[in-house]
């Protein structure tokens, strides 16, 4: 039960970062397949090789993007007055 929880919280995190626009969306589609990296080797499932290189990158990459499109679309471009 606690799998198929955090499963449908992170499908749905995916899902809701993508109305923050392309970089947040980007970053939640990167958070699930990090996670699905993570699940998959946890339940002895076929993995490509270097399973934990695959992991760290699009973990790292995940964050950045959701945090800079959630930051863009609070405070939106920045705009310069002359």
């Amino acid at each position: 039960m606690p799998v198929a929880a955090y499963s449908l919280l992170s499908t749905a995190t995916a899902y809701r970062s993508s109305s923050l626009g392309v970089p947040a969306g980007t970053g939640g589609a990167l958070f699930l397949l990090s996670d699905t990296l993570i699940v998959t080797g946890i339940a002895g499932l076929p993995q490509l090789p270097t399973p934990d290189f695959r992991v760290m990158p699009t973990y790292v990459a995940a964050r950045y993007l959701l945090t800079a499109g959630a930051l863009q679309a609070m405070y939106g471009e920045r705009r310069t007055t002359s």
